[in-house]
């Protein structure tokens, strides 16, 4: 069997988001704004529309920061195809702060993502993420 190498222009798409998520991570506002194209669209599972600009989408990242102030995401699988990114990945980290209306539990999470990530001049333009909040909400409540 015969594997090609992935082309530089996927090579540094994948960087990208790997960069953008351990931005996330860190609430690293500054780095995720570079990151992220203005007009950014995220469609998230299980909701109807669309999250429509990066300022929008960034105050939900940065509340996931400060409620798991230590979160780390590990990408264990990741698969690119020119503009898009597909990575599946495990967020990991303590409930320290509010989230989402629910007090700090102290409890640990630990919640599979599979998200896809289309960039556009070295920015993030649009997202589908595939979160299970299913299992966080029913590992902090």
């Amino acid at each position: 069997m015969e594997f090609l190498a992935m082309s530089q222009i996927s090579a540094s798409n994948l960087g990208l988001v790997r960069r953008a998520l351990a931005a996330a991570d860190a609430g690293d506002r500054e780095s995720l704004e570079e990151f992220m194209h203005l007009d950014l669209v995220v469609t998230l599972a299980g909701v109807s529309e669309p999250i429509v600009g990066r300022e929008h989408w960034l105050g939900g990242v940065l509340e996931m920061a400060a409620a798991f102030p230590d979160l780390q995401t590990t990408v264990v699988d990741a698969v690119c195809e020119g503009d898009v990114v597909a990575v599946r990945s495990v967020l990991r980290g303590t409930h320290s702060g509010r989230f989402n209306g629910l007090a700090a539990t102290g409890r640990s999470i630990e919640v599979m993502s599979n998200d896809f990530y289309r960039i556009e001049s070295g920015r993030i333009v649009e997202a589908w993420i595939v979160t299970d909040t299913g299992t966080l909400f029913g590992q902090i409540s």
